[in-house]
């Protein structure tokens, strides 16, 4: 489905005071269930406009759950030939034999998911309030089609229904940041950088596809926490970065970025560490 599938200009006014219109387009439906109403951009419809255009007519906190769960923008570009094609039946398979075994662990979980090609990735953000959500949700929508030109995010919308009837009820949302490949921890902190210099200071936590398709969640039976990576964006501004290295060690990733500050014109070292199974993270800045 393109943009102009989902704009749905001329749609009847919404039944709900607050509610945009009814979508009049399909919305897609996932093969586990979920509802998307997803958009499809590229180079020609990524403009100023036509994403300005979306953002009014799909705001995540005026979208009832009753349209679609989810709203997403995919940058499309053409696969690589090289790439291994996603099969979740045979990842959950694969998955049972470890699983009954009692011996799941992360190294267990990634080759498990690189062997049935189910290496998407996401950022996880989480909003609450109307303004906070369609903000985000604006500036993650930008970054996908006009910065990065490439990846995928989706918002869900908000929760309806008898239970949230009061005034700012069902507001709160998870933006998702997807990546291509999880094991490439080059890109996994490119993404995360990015999403710092549109403001997402703050600690997010990391989840592969696969997790999620196997059923890796908090206080799971394996003990495998359900984020992989967790971590806060470096604030470097100001300061040009000259070079950036990612090592492993024993505890974790270590990323190294080396940056020259203006004023003093002398090279500054910063290091991140992001710690695997755990949720501590260290910045020296």
């Amino acid at each position: 489905m393109g943009p102009s599938d989902a704009m749905d200009v001329d749609s009847p006014s919404s039944p709900y005071v607050g509610w945009v219109a009814p979508p009049t387009s399909n919305v897609y439906h996932n093969p586990d269930g979920s509802t998307w109403i997803k958009t499809c951009w590229d180079d020609e419809i990524s403009t100023a406009d036509r994403i300005n255009e979306f953002l009014a007519r799909w705001p995540p906190s005026g979208t009832p759950d009753t349209y679609a769960g989810w709203i997403s923008v995919v940058r499309c570009r053409i696969p690589s030939p090289n790439a291994i094609p996603a099969d979740v039946p045979a990842l959950q398979q694969s998955f049972q034999a470890p699983s009954e075994a009692g011996q799941v662990t992360t190294a267990s979980l990634d080759d498990i998911a690189k062997r049935h090609g189910v290496v998407v990735g996401k950022w996880l953000i989480f909003s609450s309030g109307m303004e906070g959500v369609d903000g985000l949700w604006a500036n993650v929508v930008r970054l996908v089609c006009t910065e990065r030109r490439r990846g995928s995010a989706k918002v869900s919308t908000r929760k309806a229904g008898p239970a949230y009837t009061q005034e700012g009820q069902g507001n709160e949302h998870v933006i998702c940041v997807y990546v291509d490949d999880y094991t490439n921890l080059q890109d996994v902190m490119e993404l995360r950088d990015d999403l710092g210099r549109i403001g997402i200071h703050w600690k997010i936590g990391f989840k592969p596809d696969s997790y999620t398709h196997l059923g890796i969640y908090s206080q799971n039976k394996w003990g495998i926490r359900p984020t992989r990576y967790s971590g806060r964006a470096l604030k470097l501004t100001g300061l040009p970065v000259q070079s950036r290295k990612v090592l492993r060690n024993r505890d974790g990733f270590i990323v190294i970025f080396r940056v020259r500050d203006l004023v003093c014109a002398e090279s500054v070292q910063i290091v991140m560490v992001i710690i695997r199974e755990d949720d501590k993270y260290y910045t020296i800045e």
